[in-house]
């Protein structure tokens, strides 16, 4: 997707949001990436979300959240409709200022889709509380370690492959979880991939991490804007 492409997106997408009653409160349950999104909210629809975000938390961090504060939130919101965007922070590790992969095989994701089954577990002791899983973006390790000056950020493009096969694993496993659940998700991948094909050539993907990313992992303005768009797009179909 083009700049301008994005721009169009925004432009359909707020053209086409209403306002009106939620029955369901839609929550947000996710590490640093959603600050960037809830930093763009400026409609009444999208003010509607809460965040419950906290950065750097893993999976297994937020669960242990969902045990300690979820009664008393619903004390407050008693009939939830809680979107789980997380996994940013299970697939690699930070050292210092720069990040790796945690591992490299299929290790760490069979751990956080093993989680998220917990959350699902645990979510269904809550009859007023709906459940959903939004995908994993893809990030790049090459990208976040060169933004932060590391010396020899080059060997991480290779680490950045591998990491994509495990995000697209991730999110495999989320598909067929909300297709259980009856609920979607946005493929967030998609506003940031190219695609190039030669003639007779399988098509090749690239992703715009430069051009869309602060640093690697974090979107910027436009792209946040576009995403907490499309999921106050699913919110309004889920939440009522």
């Amino acid at each position: 997707m083009s700049q301008n492409q994005l721009n169009k997106q925004i432009h359909r997408l707020e053209s086409s949001q209403t306002s009106f009653p939620f029955d369901y409160m839609p929550v947000i349950l996710s590490d640093s990436k959603a600050r960037f999104l809830q930093n763009e909210v400026n409609s009444r629809t999208e003010r509607k979300i809460q965040w419950w975000f906290k950065s750097g938390a893993s999976a297994n961090d937020q669960l242990q959240y969902l045990k300690d504060n979820l009664e008393l939130k619903l004390q407050i919101h008693p009939k939830i409709l809680l979107y789980v965007w997380l996994g940013t922070c299970d697939l690699t590790t930070k050292n210092g200022k720069f990040i790796s992969l945690k591992s490299r095989d299929n290790s760490n994701v069979n751990q956080l889709t093993q989680i998220f089954k917990e959350i699902h577990a645990f979510i269904s002791d809550f009859p007023t509380v709906k459940l959903a899983f939004l995908e994993l973006p893809y990030y790049s390790i090459f990208h976040w370690n060169a933004y932060k000056n590391h010396a020899n950020p080059g060997p991480f493009k290779n680490d950045d492959h591998l990491l994509i096969e495990q995000i697209d694993a991730v999110n495999s496993f989320i598909r067929e979880t909300n297709m259980l659940l009856r609920k979607y998700s946005p493929k967030f991948n998609c506003d940031i991939q190219n695609c190039r094909k030669s003639s007779g050539s399988n098509p090749r993907y690239t992703y715009k991490f430069y051009n869309f990313f602060i640093d690697g992992i974090h979107p910027c303005p436009a792209l946040a804007r576009l995403w907490l768009l499309r999921i106050c797009e699913l919110s309004q179909k889920d939440c009522i």
